[in-house]
């Protein structure tokens, strides 16, 4: 009989677990996800929502589902993911930072708005401007991160002139080393300003940055039936070679689509350009070779046109070049 009631009272208070975590379980997810998102925010000085949270501890980690964050002080304004999964190191960074071993992120959405933003290089002038220190992902998250793996990704860009560029990637990854940073991406691209769209079928990134430094290893870009190749210092200010070639009608529509180039010029070709591109963005200048080849200009056909060209200010400055007649 004793061992009855003892198992009556041990059902009843099995019962009364199984019941308490029905009842409170729900209600503590929530409260740790309130928690866990008001902490983010404060942390990232950003306000960060999401769906749901599960947490692994064998190794430990945390998985976040539906994230959105936005952010006004910085050109990354905001980001969401269908799915973020951090697995953390088991032990600190140098510094005393938390470190992140992997984070496999699934359909991220940024969009970035550089428009309203002056770099600064500790001029008066700049000063008077926004200043913008380009952050690292150290910076931004305030943890080390060793890697990330990257799939379905999405981004937007906003430039100054209302020019806007939107890409797509299957695959995306970031690697940290010994206080180097490098990314790479593999996808496509969409350029547009005003009614002008170009469609760019095939973009490479490979680039690394240590400090304020970014290099790129390689930016390839093929679309429109135009390869662009950029290699060298990105930023803060440009140091980089420039090769582009393809056919000369679709660059002129591409150029006058974006509103690069204004009136109607018929021309029909190969072209070839190499350039070098030195000093800031905001005061680029380009000093390259352009070479045409077969050119039929309005009726008028040439064998080919070499010229050497400069920029300054964003204006043609000089051009001098040699001309091959085709009079057959």
């Amino acid at each position: 009989m004793k061992k009855q009631v003892m198992a009556l009272y041990g059902l009843i208070i099995l019962t009364l677990i199984v019941i308490g975590l029905t009842i409170w379980g729900p209600l503590t997810k929530n409260w740790v996800k309130q928690t866990v998102a008001q902490q983010l925010t404060k942390y990232l000085e950003a306000p960060i929502a999401f769906t749901d949270i599960r947490f692994g501890f064998f190794p430990p980690s945390v998985e976040f589902q539906n994230i959105q964050m936005s952010k006004d002080n910085s050109p990354l304004q905001f980001v969401s993911a269908g799915k973020i999964r951090v697995s953390m190191a088991l032990s600190p960074s140098i510094s005393g930072r938390i470190r992140i071993k992997n984070v496999e992120i699934e359909q991220p959405t940024l969009k970035f708005n550089f428009a309203d933003f002056k770099f600064d290089r500790g001029t008066e002038e700049k000063k008077e401007k926004k200043k913008f220190r380009l952050p690292t992902l150290r910076d931004l998250l305030k943890v080390q991160i060793d890697q990330i793996e990257i799939s379905k990704t999405a981004l937007s860009f906003e430039f100054p002139g209302k020019y806007f560029v939107e890409m797509d990637s299957d695959t995306a990854s970031y690697r940290r080393d010994k206080g180097t940073e490098y990314w790479s991406w593999n996808g496509q691209a969409t350029a547009r300003k005003g009614k002008g769209v170009q469609t760019l079928d095939n973009v490479v990134i490979i680039a690394k940055r240590k400090g304020q430094k970014i290099e790129l290893e390689k930016l390839e870009i093929e679309g429109i039936q135009n390869h662009v190749l950029l290699t060298g210092q990105a930023y803060p200010d440009a140091n980089m070679d420039l090769q582009v070639s393809g056919e000369t009608d679709d660059l002129m529509r591409m150029l006058r689509d974006m509103e690069l180039l204004k009136g109607e010029v018929n021309l029909n070709g190969n072209y070839k350009i190499s350039s070098k591109l030195r000093g800031p963005w905001d005061d680029l200048n380009q000093d390259g070779k352009v070479v045409f080849e077969q050119i039929d200009l309005s009726g008028r056909k040439f064998d080919q046109l070499n010229a050497d060209f400069q920029v300054r200010k964003n204006q043609i400055k000089s051009v001098r070049g040699d001309l091959n007649v085709n009079d057959t």
